[in-house]
């Protein structure tokens, strides 16, 4: 018997029955499908934050002077597209969820 602070195993999406299955690969599709996971994800393939983002996100943490607050004011060019066909290709059933997850449909949801 697995202690309470094990970690559940992980099971591939593929576990889930078929209206759930269909239902999360479409809900993953629709958010990276979005402007904004785009951007965000073309952000990381480029490896740094535009400066905009930096400010927002760190304008504690960044002196005046950074020069990432001049000098990447704009994605690299090419990381747009790359961005967004690493994310089209992206396969939703290579992701893991936890065994604790149901895979058989409850009968009825306790209020």
């Amino acid at each position: 018997m697995a202690t309470p602070s094990a970690k559940p195993e992980q099971l591939p999406v593929e576990t889930l029955k078929p209206p759930h299955r269909e239902i999360l690969i479409r809900a993953v599709a629709n958010v990276l499908s979005s402007p904004l996971a785009n951007q965000t994800y073309a952000q990381i393939v480029d490896g740094l934050p535009i400066s905009h983002v930096a400010t927002d996100c760190y304008s504690v943490a960044l002196c005046p002077e950074h020069p990432l607050l001049d000098e990447h004011k704009e994605l690299c060019p090419g990381v747009p597209e790359e961005a967004e066909k690493l994310c089209s290709s992206f396969d939703v059933t290579a992701l893991l969820m936890p065994s604790t997850v149901s895979v058989e449909p409850r009968s009825e949801i306790p209020l």
